[in-house]
């Protein structure tokens, strides 16, 4: 038995926290600063998770957030987003067989990495592209009408995701990453989870309308955290200055349109 502490009571953490319960390991969530009342809720209420619809455990433990951490803990994960199957990054391999050991069930699969690098900046990055191929539609033909648009922009996004992923490789190989990385989970696969209905691609469609990021966030998303958008104004003007907009077109679209608030257009 492992001394897990899941920190996030969201989806994703209450989700992790079930396969882990499973295989018999001592599972602790705890809410983030932001989440007492969320906490609160759940206990009061039989811990039925409202998000996920479902009554957790009872062998899981259910915390407000605390900034006292047991030290004899086997695991520590900070839960910050959700898929059925999970990838642990650590420079030694053997240590991230162990941690896939005592949390992998029959239907929660988890692969294991050595490139630390890799597999985090993918699955940073991601949410800039998401934002991006979420626009498809508007940007697939802006003169066309809204019809013609939702009719026949798949052949748009099947575009600018193979050029995503294309400056993705060369992102994260610049940053001594692994191309195989990419195309695995954290890239490749979370950039599918994300376009299919994450609110990254959310914010991408209002952009692709032609809204600029201000307009759309305040309109449509004002109470709604967008990932990309707040990645953008984090590391954007880092990325710009190291990197050619002529190499990167997509990668400075998006960024000039957040942290610009430029309308969305790319230079195909």
């Amino acid at each position: 038995m492992k001394k897990i502490l899941i920190i996030g009571a969201g989806a994703m953490g209450s989700a992790f926290s079930i396969p882990c319960a499973e295989n018999n390991n001592d599972v602790t969530i705890m809410g983030s600063v932001l989440e007492d009342d969320f906490i609160s809720s759940i206990k009061s209420n039989k811990n039925l998770h409202p998000s996920l619809n479902v009554i957790l455990p009872k062998n899981i433990k259910i915390e407000k957030f605390s900034a006292i951490v047991d030290r004899d803990l086997d695991l520590i994960v900070v839960a910050v987003s959700s898929r059925t199957g999970t990838i642990i990054a650590n420079k030694n391999i053997k240590e991230a067989q162990k941690i896939q050991n005592f949390i992998q069930t029959e239907y929660y699969k988890c692969e294991i990495s050595d490139d630390i690098e890799g597999i985090e900046i993918s699955s940073a990055i991601k949410n800039l592209y998401s934002m991006l191929i979420g626009g498809s539609q508007g940007l697939s033909n802006p003169a066309a009408s809204k019809e013609i648009q939702e009719k026949y922009f798949l052949n748009t996004a099947a575009s600018l995701i193979h050029r995503s992923i294309s400056e993705m490789v060369e992102i994260v190989n610049s940053y001594s990453g692994k191309t195989e990385s990419v195309y695995g989970l954290a890239g490749l696969g979370d950039i599918y989870v994300s376009v299919s209905g994450g609110r990254n691609s959310q914010m991408g469609k209002y952009l692709g309308q032609g809204y600029l990021y201000k307009e759309a966030k305040e309109k449509f998303m004002k109470n709604t955290t967008v990932e990309g958008a707040q990645l953008a104004f984090d590391i954007g003007p880092k990325l710009m200055a190291k990197f050619d907009k002529r190499k990167f077109p997509l990668l400075f679209s998006i960024l000039e349109c957040i942290c610009e608030n430029k309308k969305l257009q790319i230079d195909w």
